[in-house]
């Protein structure tokens, strides 16, 4: 089995939608499509860094198909697979944002005071 039919099992055994997985990547869905219809179909090294980098894959089995197709320690650690790179970057925006909330709250307080002072 070629690394393209590895790639084109990914999305079933993760529980994602190929398109999600495509568009996490940053290949178009043709291209994933490519993959599934031509195993002989080259694949980026980028491509596979991201997806060990991303997913709970094991780099072994993605690249030679040697071993399980998941990551031992990913067995114990929290999935990624069901998250896209839009919900980390959304975790990233409200990370901000909490940061932002304790600051206006400080800024409140300090203004309370301030106004009791000031009576």
């Amino acid at each position: 089995m070629s690394i393209a039919s590895r790639i084109a099992q990914l999305p079933g055994l993760l529980g994602i939608k190929n398109s999600e997985f495509a568009k996490a990547l940053g290949i178009s869905h043709q291209r994933f499509n490519q993959y599934k219809k031509k195993p002989e179909t080259g694949v980026r090294y980028e491509t596979i860094n991201q997806i060990v980098e991303h997913y709970p894959v094991s780099e072994d089995w993605l690249r030679n198909g040697e071993g399980e197709w998941r990551r031992i320690e990913s067995v114990v650690s929290e999935p990624t697979a069901m998250y896209t790179r839009s919900d980390f970057n959304m975790l990233d925006v409200l990370d901000r944002l909490s940061g932002v909330e304790r600051r206006v709250s400080a800024l409140e307080k300090k203004i309370n005071n301030n106004n009791n002072d000031k009576t």
